[in-house]
């Protein structure tokens, strides 16, 4: 997501870069709808953006979705969110164990 995120500028945005990230790395998303997504998880770094790309918070190990109400994000000190209201399953995930198949 950090690649993601350090394209949300007026520069790659204007020269077509963050057009052709998403192209390449999330096909068939829109910014808006990505954005939205990664403001729910709550992992954009709030002292980023006000003039420079905005940044993914350190403490994100990695993050999941399929959709905007279908996320997770694992951090770095081994915990677990998920969407409050979630019909999120995952059956690979438990105290201590990671597995990139969340999803």
């Amino acid at each position: 997501m950090q690649a993601l995120l350090a394209h949300a500028h007026w520069i790659p945005w204007q020269r077509g870069y963050l057009r052709q990230h998403l192209l390449d790395h999330f096909p068939g998303w829109e910014w808006n709808d990505l954005l939205e997504i990664c403001r729910a998880a709550e992992i954009i770094d709030p002292r980023s953006g006000r003039g420079a790309p905005l940044r993914c918070l350190r403490s994100v190990r990695a993050f999941h979705f399929t959709s905007r109400d279908a996320w997770a994000v694992e951090w770095t000190d081994g915990t677990l969110t998920v969407p409050r209201e979630s019909s999120v399953n995952l059956p690979n995930v438990s105290a201590g164990r990671e597995d990139s198949r969340l999803f």
